[in-house]
């Protein structure tokens, strides 16, 4: 309950947003880079994900605007090793999230057609589907993963550069992402947070 009316909020916010002070809209991408990091993960790979989503800008000054986005983000992480009955294997933790970055954006003054930029911000993620997959002997098993919080914050750390294209504006970019608090919701609530490294790519108006 706590997580759908704290979704209906922000998503408020961006809609009222939309309809008084709207300057741009789109569609983004991103291939993520995640892992799970904190003082009680050991050993753990990146995930090779995807995200993808929209986005709404709001002018502040032409060099400040508020960029909000909805989107469908997956994270985790991957744990490798041996054991001695089943040999060889990969352990994935997929952890997908529909998250909502709310991004101040910088935009770097420049006389050519390239336009830079910097964003910072939070991320609220909201997590909707917490499973493990466990890759051993040539198959591979999925099940249920438990006491994984229903809600996650981030903050949001990045860059890139904007160009006009066919009549649209695109851009590329690359961003860090820190999770803030465990996503552990167990007893001992271990020190467990979400990490990203994304390479962003968006096209709108």
């Amino acid at each position: 309950m706590k997580r759908a009316v704290l979704f209906g909020l922000v998503m408020c916010l961006l809609l009222c947003g939309y309809g008084s002070s709207y300057a741009g809209f789109g569609a983004t991408g991103a291939i993520n880079f995640a892992k799970l990091t904190g003082d009680d993960v050991e050993d753990v790979d990146s995930r090779t994900a995807i995200a993808g989503g929209i986005y709404l800008v709001f002018p502040v000054s032409p060099l400040l605007a508020f960029q909000g986005e909805l989107l469908y983000a997956m994270k985790g992480g991957t744990v490798s090793g041996s054991d001695p009955e089943i040999g060889e294997y990969d352990f994935t933790f997929k952890l997908d999230y529909i998250e909502v970055p709310l991004l101040v954006r910088i935009n770097v003054p420049t006389a050519g057609v390239m336009k830079p930029f910097l964003v910072f911000g939070p991320a609220l993620g909201f997590n909707t589907s917490a499973k493990g997959k466990l890759e051993a002997l040539g198959v591979s098993f999925e099940t249920d993963l438990e006491d994984v919080k229903d809600f996650d914050i981030g903050l949001v750390l990045g860059g890139g550069v904007g160009f006009p294209l066919m009549g649209y504006v695109a851009s590329v970019g690359v961003r860090y992402e820190k999770g803030l608090s465990t996503i552990d919701d167990s007893e001992e609530e271990a020190d467990v947070k979400n990490s990203v490294i994304a390479v962003v790519v968006s096209i709108g108006k």
